[in-house]
């Protein structure tokens, strides 16, 4: 729990994407990071261009999602507050 006894329950929401425009459709793994690469959750293998992540604290991140055939991507996202959500395209 955070400060205060607030629960960390912020969702981090994933939208996958090609390069050119339309929805990812096939399976993909995405994780999040710490800035140092320590794993801190995942999704397993997902089949839709749409995941999210939840329970995740304050803090900085690495959202990373890799799917066969295709270069993995990173993003680094902020999380500011212990509820609520960031989405990532």
């Amino acid at each position: 729990m955070a400060p205060g006894g607030e629960r960390e329950n912020t969702t981090i929401e994933v939208h996958l994407g090609l390069t050119d425009g339309p929805q990812f459709n096939g399976v993909a793994r995405v994780r999040i990071l710490t800035l140092e690469g320590l794993g801190v959750a995942e999704n397993g293998a997902a089949e839709s261009s749409e995941t999210s992540i939840s329970g995740i604290k304050r803090g900085s991140y690495i959202v990373e999602a890799n799917a066969p055939g295709f270069v993995t991507a990173r993003e680094t996202v902020n999380v500011f507050m212990n509820w609520g959500s960031v989405t990532v395209f």
